[in-house]
C-alpha cells in the first residue's frame, strides 16, 4: 500500500532527504522553460521563437551529461553529485538572469541542463539502489509526486515576473535555490557520503 511506502520513506531519512532535494529542480529549474518566451522578448529583446532555441540548450546539456555518465560513470560520489548538480544549476539560473546576452544565455542553459541531468541520474539511482525490491515501486511513486509542484512554481514565477521583471524573478528563484542547496548540504550529511 501507499501508506507502507510513506512510512518507509519517513523512517529512512536518507531516502526522505533525497526526495526533498527534488523540490529544487521541479520548483526552480523546470518552470524556467515555460516562461522562456517572456524572458527572450522582454530581457533579450529577441522574438519569442528564440525561447525554443534556448530551451533546446537545456536538452543539449542533458545529452552531454547522459553521454558522459553512460560512458564513464560518476567520477565522484553520487551523493556529492546531487549537491553539485543543484548548486551548479542554481548558479547557472542566476547567471542566466543577470547576463542578458543570448549567446551567454544559451551557454548558461546548457550548463543548467547538464547539472539538472547529473542531479536527476545520481538522485534516482541512489534511491532505486537503496530501497528494497518490494518497496521500490511505492517509493518511486512518492518520488514522482514532486512533479505536481511545477505548475505552482510556474504560477509563482509568473507572478514575480509581473511584479518585477523576468530577470529579477529568475534571479530570485536562483538565489533561493542556491540557499536551499547550501542548507541541504549542511543538514543532509548522510546524502553527501553516499557512493
Amino acid at each position: 500500500s501507499m501508506q507502507e511506502g510513506l512510512a518507509y520513506v519517513w523512517r529512512q531519512k536518507t531516502i526522505l532527504h533525497l526526495i526533498v532535494m527534488l523540490l529544487i529542480p521541479n520548483f526552480v529549474f523546470q518552470p524556467l522553460i515555460f516562461l522562456l518566451p517572456v524572458f527572450t522578448t522582454e530581457v533579450l529583446g529577441r522574438e519569442a521563437a528564440t525561447g525554443g532555441i534556448l530551451a533546446s540548450a537545456m536538452g543539449v546539456g542533458g545529452i552531454v551529461a547522459a553521454v558522459l555518465i553512460a560512458s564513464f560513470g560518476f567520477f565522484i560520489r553520487r551523493g556529492l553529485v546531487t549537491f553539485l548538480g543543484l548548486a551548479g544549476g542554481s548558479i547557472f539560473v542566476i547567471l542566466f538572469a543577470l547576463l542578458p546576452w543570448w549567446i551567454a544565455s544559451f551557454a548558461f542553459l546548457t550548463g543548467l541542463g547538464f547539472c539538472q541531468y547529473a542531479f536527476r541520474v545520481a538522485n534516482s539511482t541512489l534511491i532505486q539502489t537503496s530501497v528494497p525490491d518490494e518497496l521500490r515501486g511505492r517509493v518511486m511513486s512518492i518520488y514522482m509526486l514532486d512533479n505536481g509542484i511545477m505548475p505552482v512554481a510556474t504560477l509563482l514565477l509568473g507572478l514575480l515576473i509581473h511584479v518585477w521583471s523576468p530577470a529579477a524573478a529568475f534571479a530570485i528563484f536562483g538565489v533561493l535555490a542556491l540557499g536551499a542547496t547550501v542548507l541541504m548540504a549542511l543538514g543532509f550529511h548522510q546524502v553527501r557520503r553516499l557512493e
